[in-house]
C-alpha cells in the first residue's frame, strides 16, 4: 500500500507485486527508508532516492513513484505496511 501526499490530502492505493529500487534501478529493501511514527515524526535519514514499483490494484496500472518513508498501520485486524510517496518535487 502506498500513500501519496498531495496538498495534505492522503490518498491510499493498494499495490501488488511491489518492489523498491534505488537511483540506478538496483533492488533495495524498504527498511533503508525513514520510518514515520503515528505522530508524523520521521525517524531516520534518506541519503538517496528510492522508488516503489508495482501494480496499482484499483486502476490495474503500473506505478513507479519516489518513496519518502514507510509506516506500520496497526489500526485493523491485519497489520499493513505503507510506503509514503510525494508527487510534489
Amino acid at each position: 500500500m502506498f500513500s501519496s501526499d498531495e496538498e495534505d490530502d492522503v490518498i491510499l492505493e493498494k499495490v501488488s507485486n511491489y518492489y523498491f529500487v534505488d537511483e540506478t534501478d538496483q533492488p533495495i529493501s524498504f527498511t533503508v527508508l525513514p520510518f514515520q511514527t503515528s505522530t508524523s515524526e520521521l525517524r531516520g535519514h534518506l541519503d538517496k532516492r528510492i522508488f516503489m514499483c508495482g501494480d496499482v490494484v484499483s486502476t490495474n496500472s503500473k506505478m513507479y513513484e519516489p518513496v519518502a518513508a514507510w509506516k506500520l498501520e496497526l489500526s485493523d485486524l491485519k497489520p499493513t505496511v505503507c510506503a509514503l510517496t510525494s508527487k510534489r518535487e
